[in-house]
């Protein structure tokens, strides 16, 4: 017996076989070509391994999404009746290596997208924390849940202070008018992308900040305010 699979470029990624001479082996190899096996459906005798072993062969090839992904192979001599059931074994194995395989590639593939997604992250994540602007993230209720540490820089006080709180509760004597900005926002109202407003410090100083935001749709359909905030205190 003698398997054979090969991934989606059609370069062999795994072997076993036994009773055949490595050399044989490797060059029965580069005489498969994996698109002569998309269209077989039945055992078929195998010729190019018959001239290695000088005895009758056959070959079966694993599928995955109708394609042909290796193959099975043997040689067996027997009576009719055990030919038929041999061929149904060698199928049935056939068919559960094929879903083996199969079901590693999608673990594969979805560690592979897992993995991507944290690098993602991860470059985004570092990308906001060495912003010069606060960035921050409000939920439809004007909660922060995200403020990134020149934010934080900003309000004088650390980014834990500010998530899990409203955002009006750090504006001066203009609160009202950020809260309606926010609210026509979330409307889909015309409401300006960028405005002043002021920040209160914990020790009751004020910052004159700058104000961009935009609303969006998360992956669950929830608006959230996004954007970010600059001090414009020594400019004035």
């Amino acid at each position: 017996v003698w398997l054979t699979v090969w991934d989606t470029n059609d370069q062999v990624t795994a072997n076993e076989f036994n009773g055949i001479l490595d050399e044989d082996f490797q060059e029965y190899l580069t005489d498969i070509v994996s698109s002569d096996l998309n269209e077989i459906r039945n055992i078929i005798p195998d010729p190019r391994m018959a001239k290695y072993l000088d005895r009758p062969c056959f070959q079966y090839p694993l599928r995955s999404e109708d394609k042909a992904i290796g193959l099975i192979g043997y040689t067996w001599n027997s009576t009719p009746i055990e030919d038929e059931k041999i061929d149904t074994l060698i199928i049935d194995i056939a068919h559960l290596i094929s879903q083996s395989v199969y079901n590693t590639r999608l673990r594969e593939e979805h560690n592979l997208s897992q993995k991507r997604i944290a690098d993602s992250e991860a470059h985004l994540n570092a990308i906001v924390e060495q912003s010069t602007t606060g960035i921050f993230l409000v939920d439809e209720t004007g909660v922060f849940v995200y403020a990134n540490d020149k934010l934080g820089e900003i309000a004088g006080r650390p980014p834990s202070d500010i998530i899990g709180r409203p955002f009006y509760e750090f504006l001066g004597g203009d609160k009202e008018f950020v809260v309606k900005m926010f609210s026509d926002r979330k409307a889909g109202l015309d409401a300006p992308k960028e405005y002043e407003a002021h920040l209160v410090r914990p020790n009751g100083s004020i910052r004159n900040i700058l104000i961009s935001a935009n609303v969006y749709l998360d992956s669950q359909g929830k608006k959230l305010d996004t954007g970010h905030i600059l001090d414009i205190t020594d400019q004035k």
